[in-house]
């Protein structure tokens, strides 16, 4: 695996045997001089992991962490987890349409918590929090039955992508959810 470091440079992850890194904790990096550099790398909760947990949210971004399009409680999730993903698919074809840049992470937090990214980031609420954008295009219904497993998709026609990428990527329009 090759990762960069905050210089740019690329650094390969070297797992040891039995080290237990998969699952979070020390990390060694090798530098391509060959110098090896140890760094701590928290645990990433899988699906059936988080479900488990009483606080675990799931956490929607796009654009390599740049923006959040949702947070939710998964105990409030009735959906699977590839539903989860083609909902992530469908919200990420509207913004950004990046398919390396999205992903979908599941953590541990509290209400009042907060998502920190560089739109505006999120909040950790109690239920469900959709970007405000995403909620004024009229999906909010839609993203709430693909979340309690009455829809599988958004079902959102090309056309309806297309309207509502042009709307997201509009300068005017999106002045008004910075920093909401």
């Amino acid at each position: 695996m090759t990762l960069s470091d905050a210089s740019g440079k690329n650094v390969r992850k070297v797992v040891e045997p039995g080290s237990g890194d998969e699952k979070g904790g020390w990390v060694t990096f090798r530098r391509p001089s060959g110098q090896e550099e140890r760094v701590w790398l928290p645990h990433k909760l899988t699906f059936e992991e988080a479900r488990n947990l009483p606080d675990a949210y799931a956490i929607m971004e796009g654009e390599f962490g740049y923006q959040c399009y949702l947070t939710a409680p998964l105990r409030d999730i009735r959906c699977q987890e590839p539903e989860l993903r083609k909902l992530l698919l469908d919200l990420d074809q509207i913004c950004c349409d990046d398919l390396e840049g999205r992903h979908i992470y599941y953590q541990e937090h509290k209400p009042g918590d907060y998502i920190s990214d560089g739109m505006g980031g999120a909040k950790i609420v109690d239920d469900a929090w959709i970007h405000p954008q995403l909620v004024d295009f009229g999906l909010l219904e839609r993203i709430r039955e693909v979340l309690s497993g009455r829809r599988s998709r958004l079902e959102l026609n090309p056309e309806e992508i297309s309207n509502l990428r042009a709307r997201w990527r509009n300068p005017e329009e999106n002045s008004k959810y910075e920093g909401f």
